[in-house]
């Protein structure tokens, strides 16, 4: 059983009734509730909210709703327990603690995970668990205008658009296949079974795996704020999945949106999968479960790039590797030494921090054959100096290969010039080449003429590289 830090005031959060305020034919109130299972008010007891309807929704919809999003816990945990290979961050966790009201028989994410050994044979967890779902990559919901060029989260290309067409094919595939209950393809399905042999092939590319069942389905991606049918066509994106009350414990039926108000499904038995507009009004939520194309800009000459969808998957321990970064940066001062001499060069000092996240954590006395925070050759541990020695080596390599496009330098910072003048020699434009085209390029040179490099860390150096700097970037943390 975890230990758990009650460090803070235990708060009773769990909702076991929701009223309704309704007005009859004469305009006088009338009250109705809506009460959770009687196993649940036993073990908390009546906690009750008034809910007022408008013409836009559904009373009986918006009190259940009601009900079930203030039965949840409202408060990150820090529990102790035994260590366990399973612990990743971004990974669901079932608590069950106790005397702890809001943290009893619920589902929380791991935000956190330290762990540590005990002797050589046992080892102790330290979680910290949060109530929304916590993605192995960076969630970019505040992805805000990119200057000059107006891009925009709600923007089109910011939708990883191949990844929707291949889901969409899949999907029309199944067009006309009757549903049976409990069938998830490949000549029948239910609801859920659609959507998990509709999304199941893509699950690396989605950083997760969709689940067999409404329940499980409706926690994966993140929420879309929806909380009315008239609004789908405003918020919604192809993709995204819609779930229903339907009958039993909500959700009780999904479905995939494609766009214009319509959505495919599979509705029930004696029907078949089929594509219709969207009519029905028990929206029990929508959850974004495709990955958006992330956009950085491209801090040399103003280009953006877009981190591509197979990409994202090698992203996931970036996060962490900025974190350590800010821990050591706070510890050993040399924020002022980022700005100074990425400055002096010209480079966007985020930029600059994003290597020194992917190098060395951050860590000033990181050893090697390349020491310290940028990993060059014949490093400082000084952080001032090898800050120094790392903006003039990025300088000499943009130099070196005659480009302006960062992507490119970043590459050739890590493994060297002659491996982007290589491609270039061999016929690719590497001044206006992507993150994919160029790493993939990389890839294919190392594999052939450096057999004993990693040819799979220098494929995605520059992305991580982008990745942490927007990540870093969102934080702050030079400002």
């Amino acid at each position: 059983m975890p230990d758990v830090d009650n460090s803070a005031a235990e708060e009773k959060t769990t909702m076991t009734s929701a009223q309704l305020q309704q007005l009859d034919e004469l305009g006088t109130i009338t009250e109705n509730t809506i009460s959770a299972e009687q196993d649940i008010i036993n073990k908390f007891g009546i906690r009750q909210e008034v809910v007022i309807k408008n013409d836009k929704e559904d009373v009986i919809v918006k009190a259940k709703r009601t009900l079930l999003d203030n039965s949840k816990p409202k408060q990150e945990l820090t529990v102790k327990c035994i260590g366990d290979d399973n612990y990743k961050v971004g990974y669901g966790v079932h608590v069950q603690i106790p005397f702890k009201a809001e943290f009893y028989d619920c589902l929380m994410w791991i935000k956190e995970v330290e762990q540590t050994w005990v002797g050589r044979v046992m080892r102790n967890a330290t979680l910290t668990l949060t109530t929304s779902r916590v993605m192995d990559t960076v969630e970019w919901d505040d992805l805000e205008e990119i200057e000059g060029d107006g891009i925009s989260a709600a923007d089109p290309d910011i939708t990883d658009v191949e990844l929707w067409k291949d889901v969409y094919e899949l999907l029309k595939q199944q067009l006309g296949k009757p549903y049976v209950y409990t069938h998830n393809g490949p000549d029948s399905f239910d609801c859920s079974g659609l959507v998990e042999f509709c999304y199941k092939p893509f699950s690396e590319l989605m950083g997760f795996t969709i689940g067999r069942d409404t329940y499980t389905q409706c926690k994966q991606g993140k929420e879309v704020e929806c909380r009315n049918v008239s609004e789908i066509p405003e918020v919604c994106q192809p993709g995204d999945l819609l779930f229903w009350y339907a009958t039993g414990a909500p959700p009780g039926h999904v479905s995939v949106y494609i766009g214009n108000n319509r959505m495919i499904h599979a509705p029930r038995s004696g029907d078949v999968v089929k594509e219709v507009e969207i009519t029905r009004k028990d929206l029990y939520c929508v959850r974004r479960v495709l990955p958006d194309a992330k956009i950085f800009k491209n801090a040399t000459d103003g280009n953006y790039g877009k981190i591509p969808s197979d990409y994202l998957p090698e992203m996931k321990y970036v996060p962490s590797n900025c974190d350590e970064m800010i821990k050591n940066m706070n510890k050993y001062g040399y924020k002022q030494y980022i700005i100074k001499y990425a400055n002096q060069h010209h480079f966007d000092p985020y930029l600059i921090a994003g290597i020194i996240a992917v190098e060395s954590d951050g860590n000033p006395n990181c050893g090697g054959d390349y020491p310290g925070l940028m990993q060059v050759t014949n490093g400082s541990y000084n952080p001032e100096t090898n800050i120094k020695q790392g903006c003039d080596e990025l300088e000499s390599k943009k130099k070196a290969i005659n480009s302006s496009n960062m992507i490119a330098i970043l590459h050739a910072y890590n493994c060297g010039e002659q491996i982007p003048i290589g491609i270039r020699n061999g016929g690719m434009d590497i001044e206006h080449a992507g993150i994919k085209e160029l790493g993939d390029a990389v890839y294919d040179y190392v594999s052939r003429h450096y057999k004993s490099y990693n040819k799979v860390e220098k494929k995605y150096y520059s992305a991580k590289v982008f990745y942490a700097a927007q990540y870093l970037k969102d934080k702050k943390i030079l400002e």
